[in-house]
């Protein structure tokens, strides 16, 4: 979350020397990161603090809150997610139909709802979004061969790749810690690439 809120800061640090468009996106998206990520962690703490003091018979009792604070915690974190994925991919790939958008948004939604049944649902969607961004940031670091692009390229990457790894974690628990490590690499990533560009 910190790094997602100094990504932003970075970004619209960069919008307002440049009044370029895309850090202004750029900052959005990490925003809404920033705050998806929030939700997550409230989410389980506020569970904890309420729920922590009782017994067995009462927690069986309060199971079905627990349960139902956790799923509306859980699609509010994957709804913002998705919805800074769908930022991303409408900066990367120059999507401006406003009607393409609204569809995505409504995708967003409806994927969101889907993984409270079936979390590997976010997971696969999470990674065809970042996908498509990854494809895009590799033709343009092909194109431009700066090193902020070369490090966007590879923030994405590692991106997509922690998908993957979330997407393996219902066979190993350890694809859950190499997916949270490698969005670490990939915010630290796209950090310095942003670092460089405002240098």
């Amino acid at each position: 979350m910190l790094v997602s809120i100094l990504i932003a800061a970075f970004a619209r640090k960069a919008f307002r020397l440049t009044r370029e468009r895309k850090f202004l996106s750029l900052y959005w998206a990490f925003v809404f990161f920033a705050l998806a990520f929030l939700v997550k962690i409230l989410t389980h703490v506020v569970i904890y603090f309420k729920y922590m003091d009782l017994n067995v018979l009462n927690l069986f009792l309060a199971l079905g809150e627990i349960t139902l604070g956790f799923q509306i915690g859980y699609f509010l974190y994957r709804l913002v997610f998705l919805l800074s994925l769908i930022i991303l991919l409408s900066l990367t790939m120059h999507i401006t139909d406003k009607r393409i958008l609204v569809m995505l948004q409504i995708f967003a939604v409806l994927f969101a709802a889907t993984s409270m049944a079936w979390p590997v649902v976010f997971h696969i969607v999470g990674a065809v979004f970042l996908f498509f961004i990854c494809n895009t940031c590799r033709m343009n670091y092909k194109f431009r061969g700066t090193m902020p692009s070369k490090l966007v390229a590879y923030s994405f990457l590692m991106f997509f790749l922690s998908q993957v790894m979330f997407i393996l974690m219902s066979w190993h628990d350890f694809a859950y810690v190499l997916g949270e490590t490698m969005q670490l690499i990939g915010s630290l990533l796209l950090l310095a690439s942003l670092y460089l560009v405002l240098r």
